[in-house]
Parts: C-alpha cells; structure tokens; sequence
C-alpha cells in the first residue's frame, strides 16, 4: 500500500521525470509539535495512477526534492503553499512551476478560496470525501479509509487543471493565471515565519512604546523557546496570555502581574530586553497607521472599484486584493505609504485596480461580493 523503500520512491521519481508532471498532497499531524509531522506524500501521474509514499519510513524523502525544484516538472496542487512549505523543509528544496488549483479557479469562473471538494463537484461533477482530515496519519499500518482519502485529494488535479486552464482561457485570463502561478517560485514563499512576521500582524496602534517593546521580546522569547521543546507556540504561552502579560508588563505596575511560574525567570529577562529597544528599532505593523475619515472612504470607495473591476474581467475580486491590500495602494497614491509600490501597481492586477472604468465583457459571472 505504501512506498517504504529508497528503491521503490526512485523508480516513481524516474516516471514522474518523464511525465514532466506530478500532482502532489500531503498529510501530516500537527498538533503538539512545532512544525507538523509529516505522514504520507501523495503522487499522482498524468494518467491516473497514484503512490502514497511514506515519510515516516522514508523521513528524508531522497530524489523528491529535485522533483519539486525542476522547472520543467509542473507540480500540482490544491492549496499549495502549506503543501510545499512542508516538503520544502523536509528536502531543502524551493518548488518551481506550481500549478494550484485553488487560486486558479478564481480566474476560472469560481472562488478563489474554494474547497476542492467542491470545486471537483462544480467542474468534473466528482463527488469524494473529506472524512479522513484529521486522522492520525503516523499510525501504521493506515487503514484502507485513509488510503483512499489520500489517493483521492490527487486522482483527479490532473483533468481538474486541463478544465481550470481551459475555462480560464474562455475568459481571457491565461496571462493573468500564469503570472500569478509564478508566486510559487518565489523562494521568500518558503522562508521559516520570523518574530518580524508575527509581530507585524498585530494591532498595535494604540499601544504604547514600552507595552509594544515588551510584547515583540515576549514573542521573540516564545518562539525561542517552542523551537528548543518542539511544541506548539500556544503550549508554551497562548497569544491572549501573552497579550495580557504584554500589556501589563509594558505599563506601571509589572510587579503585580502573576505570571506563570515556569517562565517567570524568562519573562521577566524579556522585559529587561524590552528596555533597550527604540522605536525605531520594532519592525513596522500593517495595521499601526491611524487612518482619517476621508482616507477610509477613499479606501471603501477604491475597494467597491477594484470589486467591479474584478467581476468584469471575471477574476474572483477576492483574488485581486483584501482590504489590506487596497489600503497600502491608497495610501501609495497618497504618498503616506512607504516602499516599495504596492504588488496591485503592476502586473495582471494594474489594470483591475487602475484602470478608471470597468473593461467589457461578454460574459457574466457572479462572485461573493468582498475583496
């Protein structure tokens, strides 16, 4: 049932090569470790036939990684970049020529966040299943329930993308799809979350300074620490303890803050830390600028454009641009943001987000409203 020798994986490398194409899935368990557990990788050929390759018998998985670099092989997915994220940490490889399903049917006539459940459903009428998820995928041997669900979540990417790539080009986006599935060669795509990552999704506008200094060296510290232990962030702090211990260690009375007793040591040398560092020192936060009334209105007003835009040249809006997104263009235009230019000013995206009046189209599609 599964491929458990070096031997076996090569001769499906060797068939995949001379396919030039392979549709790819994993399942793993993540739940009390601190990077997932990868149990089975699942290959498909063009024509239809599937190998579940276990990783825990074969943990370094030789050969693959070159499969997932070769720019010639196109690699497809659904959802990909959890997918290649974790084959990239076990191989050391950067994934070229991605194909994802997912956000290639945004430019197909569907959602661009759309299950593949249901986009099999919508476009092959093929029904599967998605029972197994959360099964324990380390155990062995796997049941036949298991195996099934895993050779089904790629039995059919290969005639999905024939179908996604057709469709697409019935509307004229075929440039456009390419262009975004070029994001997957992006190596940055595959780089370890830092610190500065996780601090820059936080809303810390309204914080002061030393609450701010505080929360970035007690994010820098737990992760520290989850990597050594190789547990879950949340098992070591979770973020609202965290936060809270944030904030009251950044304002006037931190010697009346209980703190867990484990880590009290530890927290309380972040503080320390925390003392050093300037302003200018943090890394930047998306969502720290203050905005006036009539800038957010310049922003809904450019969002609800970008939507309509969007609809036209049938693109899922939600493709284009979240508000995030259309806020940093906003202010780019203002000159408020800083550099470099937003992604929506150039490349496919330019003339959707641009561009003064919708482009005519002689079809409709519908799609949830919202960017």
């Amino acid at each position: 049932m599964l491929i458990t020798t070096v031997d076996q994986l090569q001769e499906i490398l060797a068939a995949i090569r001379e396919a030039g194409s392979v549709a790819v899935d994993t399942e793993f368990v993540w739940q009390r470790t601190y990077h997932p557990c990868l149990g089975v990788v699942q290959l498909a050929l063009p024509g239809g036939q599937v190998h579940l390759i276990d990783a825990v018998a074969l943990p370094r998985l030789d050969g693959l990684g070159a499969i997932l670099a070769h720019p010639d092989i196109e690699l497809i997915l659904h959802d990909a970049l959890q997918d290649l994220q974790i084959l990239s940490r076990h191989t050391g490889a950067r994934p070229r020529n991605v194909f994802d399903t997912r956000r290639a049917a945004g430019f197909a006539g569907q959602q661009s966040t759309i299950s593949l459940i249901n986009l099999l459903r919508t476009m092959l009428t093929i029904e599967i299943t998605k029972d197994e998820t959360r099964s324990d995928w380390l155990q062995r041997p796997l049941s036949e329930t298991q195996a099934e669900y895993a050779r089904a979540d790629v039995l059919y990417l290969h005639e999905l993308t024939a179908t996604l790539k057709t469709a697409a080009a019935d509307r004229g986006n075929t440039d456009a799809l390419v262009e975004e599935m070029r994001r997957y060669d992006d190596p940055a795509q595959y780089a370890t979350t830092t610190v500065d990552n996780l601090y820059s999704r936080i809303r810390t506008a309204r914080m002061p300074h030393e609450t701010r200094a505080v929360l970035y060296t007690l994010l820098r510290w737990r992760e520290d620490e989850a990597m050594a232990r190789d547990r879950p962030r949340g098992h070591i702090i979770k973020d609202a303890d965290l936060m809270q211990i944030a904030i009251t260690l950044g304002g006037s009375q931190p010697a009346h803050t209980p703190l867990p007793k484990r880590y009290a040591a530890e927290i309380h040398e972040a503080v320390r830390q925390a003392q050093t560092l300037t302003p200018e020192s943090l890394p930047p936060s998306e969502c720290n600028m203050r905005l006036p009334a009539d800038t957010k209105k310049q922003i809904e007003e450019r969002r609800k454009q970008i939507e309509k835009h969007a609809v036209s040249a049938q693109i899922d809006p939600a493709l284009v641009a979240n508000k995030t997104e259309v806020t940093a263009l906003v202010l780019h235009e203002l000159g408020l943001g800083p550099p470099p230019a937003p992604h929506l000013t150039y490349g496919w995206r330019a003339p959707i987000t641009t561009s003064p009046t919708p482009a005519p189209s002689t079809k409709q599609t519908t799609f949830p409203l919202g960017v």
